[in-house]
Formats: C-alpha cells, sequence, structure tokens
C-alpha cells in the first residue's frame, strides 16, 4: 500500500521502518521534517512511543524546530510522565504563548492532577485568546463544576452544547460530588428541555434504584 501511494504522491513520507535509512540521505533539517511527519501519523495512529521518539529525533536533527515541544507534552502526559510533559509544556509555551490550543492542553496537563487553580488560569488565558474555544470552555466548565461552581459551570456548558446537555453535565459533577437532591433537580431540567437525552434518564434510573425516595440525600 505504501509504494502504491508514494508512486501516486512522492511527497508522501515512507514507512517508519524506512525512516533511518532515508535519513542517512538527507541534510539534517530535511532528516528532520521526514521525522516529524512520520511522527505525526504515528501519533494519529495511537502509536503513542514511536511518535516520542521520532519526535525526539527530529528535534536532534534540527535542534531549532519548536514545533515538537507540544506533541511531545501531550504525548508524555498521555503516557504518564508528568516531568517530561512538565518540561516540554514550558519548551512550546516559551515558543508559542498565545496558541490557544497549546494552553488548552497545558490547563489540562493541571487539571489531570488536581491542580484547579493552575487549569483555571490556563483554560481561562485559552479563551481570551479564542472565545469560542469549545474545548477550553468545557474544561473551564469541568473544573468550575468539580469546585461547586454550578452556575458558571452550567453557563459554560450551555453556551457549547445548549442548556438540555449543560444541565445534565452539572448534574452528573453534582451527583459526583454527593449532592443527590440538586443533582436530580438538575436532570429534570435536562429531561424537560429533551425528554430525549439519554445521559438524564439513565442517571435518574440510577438513583431511583438505589433510594427511591424523593429529596433523599443519600445514596
Amino acid at each position: 500500500m505504501w509504494d502504491h501511494d508514494r508512486a501516486v504522491n512522492p511527497l508522501l513520507p515512507p514507512p517508519a521502518g524506512a525512516t533511518k535509512s532515508a535519513e542517512r540521505e538527507l541534510p539534517p533539517k530535511q532528516a528532520a521534517q521526514l521525522c516529524l511527519a512520520t511522527a505525526r501519523q504515528m501519533q494519529e495512529k495511537g502509536q503513542a512511543e514511536q511518535a516520542i521518539a521520532l519526535y525526539e529525533k527530529a528535534r536532534q536533527d534540527d535542534p531549532a524546530l519548536t514545533s515538537v515541544a507540544h506533541p511531545l507534552a501531550f504525548l508524555y502526559d498521555q503516557q504518564g510522565d508528568g516531568v517530561h510533559a512538565l518540561g516540554e509544556y514550558q519548551k512550546a509555551l516559551a515558543a508559542s504563548p498565545n496558541d490557544p490550543d497549546l494552553l488548552n492542553d497545558f490547563g489540562y496537563y493541571y487539571y489531570r492532577r488536581g491542580n484547579f487553580a493552575e487549569a483555571k488560569k490556563w483554560f481561562r488565558q485559552a479563551i481570551a485568546l479564542a472565545p469560542a474555544h469549545r474545548q477550553a470552555r468545557t474544561n473551564l466548565a469541568l473544573v468550575l463544576g468539580n469546585e461547586g461552581q454550578f452556575q458558571e459551570s452550567y453557563e459554560l456548558f450551555a453556551a457549547v452544547v445548549g442548556p438540555p446537555a449543560a444541565h445534565s453535565n452539572v448534574g452528573v459533577l453534582m451527583a459526583k460530588q454527593g449532592h443527590y437532591d440538586q443533582a436530580r433537580e438538575s436532570f429534570q431540567k435536562a429531561l424537560a428541555l429533551d425528554p430525549t437525552l439519554p445521559q438524564p434518564k439513565a442517571f435518574l434510573a440510577y438513583l431511583d434504584r438505589r433510594d427511591p425516595r424523593p429529596n433523599n440525600d443519600k445514596l
């Protein structure tokens, strides 16, 4: 398949196994670009370790290549390597301090570690640069909901997914924190606006099975 594709489009990079031999025939900067293209393919396929190795090799071939820091940070974080992820995020921010996607991902790095104050800071910066950034708004809504700031969380969710789904999302966050009466109310609001939503139906059914009495705050 690769041979056929390259016959059609010679600009496509070779298979990963051929990258090393091809590099020996190219100047360092071109070899770096080849590694970079192949790394992106590996990342898209979910092959994180191979992608990391190729991104690192691309930077080794071309030390001025700053675009690898962001994907490396994301991949290291996915692999549970918080130390390397943080270092790469710092490099990426030094090169692209106004990239809202980068700011959002850095915020999520902190969210994954329960550092909500730092997470909020970076999500808000991403939104300030790109007010319509859906993922940053969703992530900020998650943080605020986890902190119990349910109204602000709802408003952010509503701007992204609409009021019915927003009520449902906030209901989930309420239920996870043990606010079962508030969660019931939020799920009921969601269904009043859109009776077809599966999530609030499922959560209400779960709450009713565990304790069918209304206004009971215990599971």
